[in-house]
């Protein structure tokens, strides 16, 4: 079951956006709003301010649009765009050992997610280039890294 809802904030000045939009999707993205929102090296942040074109290969070259999860800007000028996924998401998923119906498809669908997420992330490293920023993908290790709980 996924965690959704309207996240509300403490520190208004911080956050680029419409304050009362502030959408989370997941838990995860819910305990990164929290971190932003409370941690002092993080002047500015938005969530699903950014939206980056990209041609979605298994949707048959289709032009679609990437809304990035996260953008911040810390005290040191430094300013990244972030996606929030599970770890088990961020590479290339092996194929069934045992091959029933069920296993299959789970592969084959969680083989096209993950080629598309390739073609979103691929646009987000090349709009993160060209506007002088880093993209990351931030995963459960990250945020707990962070001492962000999850």
């Amino acid at each position: 079951m996924y965690h959704k809802g309207l996240f509300k904030l403490k520190n208004r000045q911080k956050y680029k956006g419409d304050a009362s939009k502030i959408r989370f999707r997941s838990s995860w993205e819910r305990a990164f709003m929290i971190y932003c929102d409370k941690n002092e090296n993080i002047v500015k942040w938005s969530s699903e301010q950014i939206q980056i074109p990209y041609i979605s290969r298994i949707n048959n070259g289709k032009r679609r649009r990437y809304l990035i999860d996260f953008w911040i800007r810390l005290k040191s000028g430094k300013e990244y765009i972030l996606e929030i996924k599970p770890k088990s998401q961020t590479s290339e998923p092996k194929p069934p050992k045992v091959k029933t119906k069920k296993s299959i498809h789970s592969y084959l669908y969680s083989k096209l997610m993950f080629e598309n997420n390739k073609d979103k992330w691929n646009a987000a490293m090349a709009f993160a280039a060209t506007n002088k920023l880093d993209f990351m993908i931030v995963t459960e290790h990250k945020l707990r890294s962070w001492g962000i709980k999850i």
